[in-house]
């Protein structure tokens, strides 16, 4: 789903790897990160002493890589005020949560036992599909009834977590990318490969640590290398914002405030740029780089290496799907509207097909979120009206939910895993699930 919400971050101890608040400027909800050893039952803040769900989130190191791995719970306010930090405390005592790095808490108002295990399921849920990090909970959570009104309202706040925990950092919910692979010429050719590798310490007195491959004049660096986080002035704006992107969407996994693994091989087309991105700031990547052999500089191997293998693209390009799942959703209002729209299914959403017919109106039910894009959407000509009352899609929409995907196209609170159907045999959405 497109992104139409500023996320503001409050470092509440000045430092990023301190407490971090964060809100949406149109949700009403807000979540905080806290270092599991920063989470007091003396902090004032009422949020924290609220209803909420949580996540318990860590690393590991197993086999020379890290796992991410999470636990994901739900809190109700104490009789005693407390809320999280006393759930946590009884966390630490059973001796059962020892990966935590961060306690992950969001909260919002109305949110009650209901609501909270509808919210716990549905994480759960999500994180098992995605697969990105190892669910640790002992059971599967009972997400318990609530009606098609409430589940858009919670499908919103789902949403909303999702886009601010990957700016915590912890891409939970994101699907695992694709991973590069080396070709059958490079397999062949193993023993004329030039592998280097880059050690240095930071100002910062961080040490990163990275290996690579020769390919032309540049590197590709390798998965596993340990880059830093953080992007010095030096750093050119293309690979500062680089760098974000690939900590945004899991392809840089931080292991720390200050290092990130590389999950997925990243060529570049010159030794200094590849060190650059490894260094978080501009360095000679032609004195940098050490063949891992001879200890020798990769200068010395430009004018005269003879390399057999050819350069491979970054990540593997994806190949259409023959096994694309279609869907329809087709609905007549009390009014007599008919909405008419397919869908191909993505992960456990539906990105809705342009020329599909959506209802223009947003009733009592739908989402502020979804409300508010309807309304770009027919501003910026995604929508274009067919009349007064329906539109016609001129641009596909992804929805990370088909409730959401079907909210957006009738206007109201649905329950999509019910009400988009097969193309071909007309089972439900949830049969694919």
């Amino acid at each position: 789903m497109p992104h139409v919400n500023t996320v503001t971050l409050w470092l509440i101890d000045g430092k990023v790897e301190g407490r971090i608040q964060a809100t949406l400027d149109n949700w009403a909800g807000v979540g905080y990160r806290i270092p599991q050893n920063s989470l007091s039952l003396k902090d004032p803040r009422n949020d924290l002493k609220s209803s909420g769900v949580y996540f318990l989130v860590g690393r590991e190191e197993k086999s020379g890589e890290f796992e991410g791995q999470v636990y994901i719970g739900q809190v109700q306010e104490r009789r005693s005020g407390e809320s999280i930090a006393q759930r946590f405390l009884e966390h630490k005592k059973s001796g059962k949560k020892g990966f935590t790095q961060h306690v992950i808490f969001f909260t919002a108002k109305d949110i009650g036992p209901t609501e909270l295990c509808y919210l716990e399921h549905r994480f759960w849920e999500l994180a098992k599909q995605a697969g990105r990090y190892k669910v640790v909970n002992g059971n599967t959570p009972n997400g318990g009834y609530v009606t098609d009104a409430k589940k858009a309202g919670l499908e919103n706040f789902v949403e909303n977590v999702r886009t601010i925990m990957t700016f915590f950092q912890y891409p939970v919910f994101d699907n695992k990318p694709q991973v590069s692979t080396i070709t059958s010429k490079e397999q062949d050719d193993r023993d004329n490969i030039l592998r280097f590798h880059l050690v240095i310490k930071t100002k910062a007195g961080v040490t990163v640590n990275a290996n690579g491959i020769k390919v032309r004049n540049g590197i590709r660096i390798e998965k596993g290398s340990l880059v830093a986080i953080a992007a010095r002035s030096s750093l050119s704006p293309k690979l500062a914002k680089l760098k974000t992107e690939h900590l945004r969407s899991g392809i840089l996994r931080p292991i720390d405030d200050h290092l990130a693994q590389l999950s997925v091989d990243q060529t570049f087309t010159s030794s200094s740029t590849a060190g650059s991105y490894v260094c978080g700031g501009a360095i000679n990547g032609k004195i940098a780089w050490k063949n891992s052999k001879d200890g020798r500089d990769f200068a010395e191997y430009l004018a005269n290496a003879k390399v057999k293998h050819s350069s491979t693209a970054t990540t593997v390009a994806k190949k259409p799907d023959n096994n694309t799942i279609r869907f329809r959703f087709t609905r007549k209002s009390r009014m007599g509207i008919t909405v008419n729209a397919t869908g191909v299914k993505v992960n456990a959403g539906i990105r809705v097909e342009k020329k599909s017919i959506v209802s223009i109106e947003s009733r009592h039910g739908v989402s502020p979120t979804i409300a508010k894009l309807k309304k770009e959407h027919l501003a910026s000509g995604i929508l274009v009206p067919v009349d007064k009352h329906v539109a016609r899609l001129t641009k596909d929409q992804t929805f990370s939910s088909s409730s959401t995907a079907g909210s957006y196209v009738c206007g109201g609170a649905v329950d999509g895993r019910t009400d988009w159907k097969h193309i071909k045999d007309g089972k439900p959405f949830s049969d694919f699930l």
